[in-house]
Formats: C-alpha cells, sequence, structure tokens
C-alpha cells in the first residue's frame, strides 16, 4: 500500500474518520463478493460442520479456507444454506464462516419432508438476474455427479423472503426496510456499543475489528443502524466504524427502529421441521470405483470422520502404520477422512477409501483434525499389499489386485517395509507402459503429466503418443527432456523412457513439488518443517506483526498491534520450506523462504514459489534472500518461462481459477483465461500451468467443457499470450484436488 493510504488508514482506525475512497476495502474483504446466486464465504480457521439441516446431522468435516458459496439462510441468520466447491450442498453455522451481507442472501424455509414424495428432477435454480423476492421456493439440490447417488428432492415450502429487518411487531411501519446491499463497516480497534437507539440503551459490546452492515442512519449521519453477521441490529456510533458511501445510506426515524433485547429474527418464529437433506457427492474428487478383485468384505468398517489437515499439499495414506510402509495413495487438504481404526501408540490412523489397492490404508494421526476422541477408535496393526495406486494403463490389460488380510498381524521389520526395486510399479512386468495414438496437436516436445490418482504419463507431442510411464505424484522434466522426477515416498527419478527408476531422496517429512534446476544437477523441493505461529485475523488472514509492519510501513508496530491484533488469536500452522539436493540425492541444503513455500519452479534467475504471502522469488545459496512478485494470499502454483521470462501462476476469481502471467519484478499482469460467458450452471476453473521448453506455449488444466460449462478436467493448451486456448487431444481421467499439484509439465 502507499505511503499516504497507510496514514489515512491510521487516521480511519484510531479516530473512526471517513478518510478513503469509496471504492477502497481491505485486502480480505475483497474476497467477498457476490457470487451471482449466491454470496462468497470462507471457512473460519476453526473448521466448520456441513450439515443436512440447520443444527442436524454432520455429513462433513470443512477445513480452514474452503470457499463456500452461500445460497440462503435461516430467519434468524444463525444458519447458513452453502454450497461447497465440489458441488455439496448442505448448512454451516453463520459464525464459523466468515461472510459479508447475509442479510441480503433470501430465506429458506422447509417443510415436513414427505417420503413418497421424489420428483423426477432438480429444482428450479434461480438466474444470476433474480433478485431475493425472486428466489424459488425450493431447497436447491446438489449438482449430479458420476460418483454421487440419486438425490432426494427436498420438500418445498413458500419462503418468506425477508432481508434485514422484517416488518415484525417490534419494527414501526415508518421504518424502512433495508436495501438489498447495504454498506460494509468494520468496527474501530478500540471496539463500538450496540445501542438500542442513537444514545440508547446498550444491547451489545462490539470488539474492534468485527464486520457490521449500516443499513440506515439519523439526519446528520453521526449514527448508523447496523445489522451484524448473525442477523442481530442496532445502533453504532459513525465515529467508531471505518465505512465509506454513508451518505448513500437512507435516513431512519431515531425512535423506535429497534426494540430493546429484541430483533426482527427473535420476534419472527422459526421452521419447525428441516426438509430431507439432499445427499452429497463422495468426498475424494479423484475417488474411482473399486477394483473388482478387492474384498469389501473384508475390509474394516468406518467408525467416524476426521479431515486432512494439510495445507497447499496432500496427506499420505501408506500400506501400514508407520512412515517406512510404502505410500499407495494421497489425500487433498480438506478431505473428509473415513476413520476405522488406530495403531497401539495412537500416531497412525486407519483410513478405508474405495480407490486404495485393498480399499485401506493408514495416516499421520498430527495431519488428520478428528471431532470424537481418536481413543475410541478400536486398535490394530493390519498391513495391506504395499502396492503403489494402480490405475490400468492406457490399452493395458486389467490386473487383480491382491486381497488383503485386514486382521491384525504383526508390523514388518523396517529392513522388509522398505520398497525394493522389485516391487516398483515401473519394474513390474504388468506395468510396462501400453501406447495410445492421439490426434495431431501441432505442438513439439514431450509433456509428463499426472491423473491425480497415482499414475504419471508421457505424452509425445511429434509422434501423437500418450504412454503410461510411473505410479506417482507431481512429475517434472529435466529441461534436457531426459529424466522426469516426481514423489512416491519421497523423491524418485525416472528416465523419460521408463528405464532406471530409482529414489533419490527420502525422509519421514511430508514432500512435494520436485523440480529440476535448468542445468540437470539439483532438484528443489517443498517439504513439511513443522508449524508457525501467526495471529488470527478476520481481515488479513493469519499473519505476524513484521507481515503487518510490511504492509503499513509508515505506522509505529505498537499502533497496528493495538488495532489489529488485540483480540487475535495466536494460532499454530503447518509450515513448508524449500530444500534441494543433488540429483544424486546428496549436498542437502534448505533455501530461504517464506512460510508456507510450496510449488518451487527452478529457473536461470532463481526460483519462484508460493507463499502464504504470495508469490515469492528465492536464490539457491546459503545467505539467499527473498523478494516479493505479487502480494496475493489466493496466488498460486507459479511457473516460469526459460531464461528468465514471465512467471504464470493460477489465481481465485470468487468461486472460479483463472490464470494470469506477470513479469518477475511484478509488473506488466496479465489475465490470459476467463469466462466464454456467464450463461452456464457452473463457471469453469483453469488451473496448474506449466510453460513449453521453449516458452511459447503454456499446458494447464481446465474444467471447461464443449458448452463453456463446469465438466471433467482436461489438459488444454495455449500460446504465452493467452491465444489460440484449445484442449488437447488426449483421452485421460484427470482428478485435481485443488492442493496446488503439479499436474504438467512441458519438456523437449
Amino acid at each position: 500500500m502507499k505511503p499516504l493510504f497507510s496514514v489515512l488508514l491510521a487516521m480511519g482506525l484510531l479516530f473512526g474518520a471517513v478518510v478513503a475512497p469509496n471504492g477502497w476495502t481491505f485486502p480480505a474483504a475483497s474476497a467477498q463478493e457476490s457470487l451471482g446466486e449466491g454470496k462468497m464465504a470462507v471457512v473460519g480457521l476453526d473448521g466448520a460442520a456441513l450439515t443436512d439441516a440447520p443444527g442436524g446431522r454432520i455429513i462433513r468435516q470443512l477445513a480452514p479456507g474452503d470457499i463456500l458459496t452461500a445460497l440462503g439462510r435461516t430467519r434468524d441468520g444463525a444458519y447458513l444454506q452453502v454450497e461447497t466447491e465440489r458441488k455439496a450442498r448442505g448448512w454451516v453455522a453463520t459464525r464459523s464462516v466468515v461472510i459479508f451481507g447475509v442479510e441480503t442472501l433470501p430465506i429458506v424455509e422447509q417443510a415436513t419432508p414427505t417420503p413418497t414424495a421424489t420428483p423426477t428432477s432438480p429444482p428450479p435454480t434461480p438466474t444470476p438476474g433474480q433478485t431475493p423476492t425472486q428466489t424459488p421456493t425450493q431447497q436447491p439440490a446438489s449438482s449430479p455427479t458420476p460418483t454421487a447417488p440419486s438425490a432426494t428432492a427436498a420438500a418445498t415450502a413458500a419462503p418468506s423472503v425477508s432481508v434485514g429487518a422484517a416488518t415484525t411487531a417490534s419494527t414501526p411501519t415508518d421504518a424502512p426496510l433495508p436495501p438489498e446491499s447495504g454498506v460494509l463497516g468494520v468496527v474501530i480497534g478500540t471496539g463500538a456499543r450496540l445501542s438500542s437507539a442513537p444514545e440508547g440503551d446498550t444491547l451489545a459490546e462490539l470488539p474492534g475489528a468485527e464486520a457490521v452492515t449500516a443499513i440506515g442512519r439519523n439526519a446528520d449521519a453521526s449514527w448508523l443502524m447496523v445489522q451484524l453477521l448473525n442477523g442481530r441490529q442496532g445502533w453504532v456510533k459513525a465515529a467508531d466504524v471505518v465505512i465509506f458511501g454513508v451518505e448513500e445510506l437512507p435516513v431512519v426515524a431515531a425512535q423506535g427502529e429497534v426494540a430493546q433485547g429484541e430483533t426482527a429474527a427473535e420476534a419472527t418464529a422459526t421452521p419447525t421441521e428441516e426438509a430431507e437433506a439432499t445427499p452429497m457427492a463422495t468426498a475424494q474428487a479423484a475417488a474411482t470405483p473399486m477394483p473388482a478383485a478387492v474384498a469389501t468384505e473384508a475390509r474394516p468398517e468406518a467408525v467416524m470422520t476426521g479431515v486432512a489437515n494439510v495445507t497447499g499439499a496432500r496427506l499420505n495414506i501408506r500400506s501400514g502404520p508407520g512412515a517406512t510402509y510404502r505410500i499407495i495413495g494421497k489425500a487433498v487438504g480438506g478431505e473428509t477422512l473415513s476413520l476405522a481404526a488406530r495403531n497401539e501408540a495412537g500416531d497412525w490412523l486407519l483410513i478405508v477409501r474405495d480407490n486404495l489397492p485393498d480399499g485401506a490404508g493408514w495416516v499421520a494421526a498430527s495431519l488428520v483434525r478428528a471431532e470424537e476422541d481418536l481413543t475410541a477408535l478400536p486398535v490394530s496393526s493390519a498391513e495391506f499389499t504395499g502396492s503403489a495406486p494402480s490405475p490400468t494403463p492406457l490399452n493395458a490389460p486389467a490386473v487383480a489386485t491382491p486381497s488383503a488380510d485386514v486382521e491384525a498381524t504383526p508390523p514388518p521389520a523396517a529392513a522388509t517395509a522398505a520398497p525394493s526395486p522389485a516391487a516398483s510399479p515401473a519394474a513390474s512386468p504388468t506395468a510396462q507402459p501400453a501406447v495410445r495414438t492421439t490426434g495431431a496437436s501441432g505442438l513439439s516436445g514431450k509433456i509428463v503429466f499426472q491423473d491425480g490418482r497415482g499414475a504419471i504419463y508421457v505424452y509425445d507431442l511429434t509422434r501423437n503418443e500418450v504412454r503410461f510411464l510411473t505410479n506417482g505424484f507431481d512429475p517434472a522434466i529435466s529441461r534436457d527432456g531426459r529424466k522426469v522426477a516426481f514423489v512416491r515416498d519421497g523423491i524418485y527419478s525416472i528416465d523419460i523412457d521408463g528405464a532406471n527408476e530409482r529414489k533419490v531422496y527420502g525422509g519421514n517429512e511430508l514432500i512435494t513439488s520436485p523440480k529440476w534446476s535448468p542445468d540437470g544437477q539439483w532438484i528443489v523441493f517443498s517439504r513439511l518443517l513443522g508449524e508457525y505461529k501467526c495471529f488470527d485475523t478476520e481481515f488479513f488472514g493469519c499473519v505476524s506483526l513484521r507481515e503487518l509492519s510490511g504492509r503499513f510501513p509508515n505506522i509505529p508496530p505498537a499502533i497496528l498491534g493495538r488495532i489489529f491484533l488485540r483480540n487475535a488469536e495466536r494460532i499454530s500452522l503447518p509450515n513448508f520450506g524449500l530444500s534441494r539436493v543433488n540429483a544424486e540425492g546428496k549436498e542437502f541444503r534448505d533455501i530461504a523462504a517464506l512460510d508456507s513455500a510450496l510449488a518451487p519452479d527452478w529457473n536461470e534467475a532463481g526460483i519462484v514459489y508460493q507463499s502464504k504471502a504470495g508469490l515469492e522469488i528465492t536464490q539457491d545459496a546459503p545467505d539467499g534472500d527473498t523478494r516479493s512478485v505479487q502480494n496475493g494470499r489466493w496466488d498460486w502454483d507459479p511457473d516460469w518461462a526459460p531464461n528468465g521470462g514471465r512467471i504464470v501462476y493460477q489465481s481465485k476469481e470468487g468461486p472460479r481459477w483463472e490464470i494470469f502471467s506477470i513479469n518477475p519484478d511484478g509488473s506488466g499482469l496479465v489475465q490470459l483465461t476467463r469466462p466464454v460467458t456467464a450463461l452456464v450452471d457452473q463457471l469453469p476453473s483453469n488451473v496448474a500451468p506449466a510453460f513449453s521448453y521453449d516458452g511459447r506455449h503454456i499446458v494447464y488444466l481446465s474444467n471447461r467443457n464443449e458448452r463453456n460449462d463446469a465438466g471433467p478436467w482436461r489438459l488444454w493448451v495455449m500460446d504465452a499470450d493467452g491465444g489460440n486456448q484449445r484442449p488437447l487431444p488426449i483421452e485421460v481421467e484427470i482428478h485435481y484436488g485443488f492442493g496446488g499439484e503439479q499436474v504438467a509439465d512441458w519438456g523437449p
């Protein structure tokens, strides 16, 4: 922020003065935009429970930072009807999410479910142009997916669409209804008093940095009528709120608008029955039908659920309860896990999932968050086949997966648990690559890509052939096109023709995103270091006082702390760092990086990576420094063109992701992808960009289908300037979990 704005912000926060342009907002507030049919909501740092009805049965745990679309609310504003990014619908408590403008959402009332009534088509969806009073009466049903059961439609009831202060016995007839969208304000750092009227009795004390929506004012604008996130209304002094555009608010009579101790929501009856919840799609986006050879009756049964508590990475699923066992799958951050058992020490948890080789595997308990007591799980030491996930290669015959004995057995010795060359999927005769011919692309070189379920492929653009390479994740091709690095239970290397697969580097920590140095002598990667501490703020996310001082260099740190951090809780989050080794797995060294360093890419000019402060560039040097390229908490997965050219990355734009490019010095920002049309059910996303070896093209992943709607994920290609966008002519089912996966890389 420019120095002038820093000074103005300090004045506004300290004295409540309205000193900034109408268009200025806090950085995090810009994400709280209206999303056509709903409003954007972000799950708070304590997570949230997705329930089948307000206060009902928990059907899924949502992770901190999950993005939701709020579609409606209960009459008292305590619960929101939401849709997740994977199209699952349900209800969350309003207090568990960050959202502005709750009062503009339609009230959704539900009638008693009728078991015999099963409509043959889903309820109509409101169009983007509808106002809250035009909202359909049905509770929306989730979009059908191939893995979801058929939805049971909810019984319908005509909702009383009441925005903000409904006309009730406690609201005078001369008090205007609030506008469809009020003016967002923020309580100053010293807090504010919510009163029943200007200079009236105190209803509540509001903490600093609390968001309020102003819906009216008195004649001289010295007092504002506001509504809180929970729907409660009252008056606050204008001097106690940072707010812009007060003059646009309607003048409200000074007496009797809000009865003391009572709000419109409290005076209105709430529904006594909730409609039957719409069945949600499976929580794992990468879930596939279980192989026929797996004996489902032999699997343990789920006892409770937990959430993969990793950020921007994936959680290893192993064949046994220990870090020396083979990795047989991955779980994305925020994924719901079905927990069946624990080991005796309680540091490993047994999960069940259909797309694992034997339907079950083990994860580290420290990386799982559960609502229930984990000691209630039965104790087990079961081990499984240890085979890596084995999707059938293209044109290859199906191979039966051996059944596993899931009864408790003694854990193996460390020597036998370590993977051996004979057990490597690439070395197995049944995993030899099958080749499929594709249509011509008019491009050259080779693209290595993953399907998100554990298989890596090579796409030869010159020969128009796709072949299976090996099992693993995050493939990266060397600059000379001869070798591919990838992740399994550590970092592996394999020749582009499938020969000489070997483990380069391994450790007990979570490892992701290997990339080669330009000369092919080194590999940089991201690894889990532990935790970092920060202050949980509503507007800046989790930040340290040092980071706040960097945003506002002209404001003394002591004042910043009093304004923003007075009521903020200091919490711990998973911390990733950058490291490098040589091609033989030796000469390990950590690289200077900010907290939560992920998705690095190595160029002749340095290493670009994603951090919690945005995109950064660092150097492979003992005394290296890191500098900012783009400061955005939703700027992810950068890729750097050869010879220090432009950087491409993905960024969250409301409910979707788009691809941008930028110069290394932070100038020349260009949006490369955008929706073709808004007249679709769901806007598609474009993610995981990577430059071609000559910097002329970009390969990326998109779920844009022929109708310009959101559909299956496919590999696409475009020119470096964003032109000539088209899907590549390959037919491999790809799964993407929005975890910063390194889907594809392009070499000569």
